[in-house]
């Protein structure tokens, strides 16, 4: 019996490290986002189909699967022989995040800040600025998730870059959980439904 759960943020190469194992071993590979999202990507799906699916995977012999936390994954933790945690720094996984798409289009949207424009910037092929109106805010919903990061890192004191992108990390993974606290606060109610 092998089963195996591979744990990490994104970029981290949970993917990439769970397709060699099941190749290298011959085990069946799934795919966190395929059982939480349709499609992977899609609206989410109902908790109970989740937890059906997850039951289903957990109860066979051999296995790896990865992904990130989700709370219905306990099943799976509890029956894996072994738990894989790959912890990268930020940088190595945002790299690995904008390079590992390079056939893909990157649209950027910013908005027209000083801090945000430069003479001088050379885009790479593949991303494309947008530039949205000055003074409007309403159109970057963004804008009000900074201070729920923020939240973390005020007032404090960090030795080195790493511990803060660290604490920032942690504090993402924490809001990622709970996206009806950010949906509190970048909701506006004539902002269109976006159904993936």
């Amino acid at each position: 019996m092998t089963r195996i759960y591979i744990a990490g943020g994104p970029g981290s190469g949970k993917t990439t490290l769970a397709k060699r194992l099941s190749s290298q071993f011959a085990l069946p590979c799934y795919e966190m986002d395929l059982i939480g999202w349709e499609n992977g990507v899609g609206a989410q799906r109902p908790l109970a189909v989740c937890l059906r699916e997850v039951h289903e995977i957990a109860i066979q012999a051999d296995w790896v699967m990865e992904g990130g936390h989700r709370p219905w994954i306990d099943e799976l933790l509890q029956s894996a022989e072994q738990i894989v945690w790959l912890d990268l720094s930020w940088n190595i996984a945002r790299w690995r995040l904008v390079t590992r798409g390079r056939s893909k289009q990157i649209v950027l949207v910013l908005d027209q800040a000083g801090w945000h424009t430069s003479q001088t910037l050379a885009v790479p092929d593949g991303i494309h600025l947008v530039f949205l109106p000055p003074y409007s805010p309403e159109l970057q919903p963004v804008e009000r998730v900074f201070p729920l990061t923020n939240e973390a890192i005020a007032n404090r004191r960090f030795v080195t870059l790493d511990d803060l992108q660290e604490v920032q990390a942690q504090r993402c993974a924490t809001l990622q959980d709970n996206p009806a606290h950010i949906r509190a606060v970048t909701h506006f109610q004539w902002w269109p439904c976006m159904h993936r």
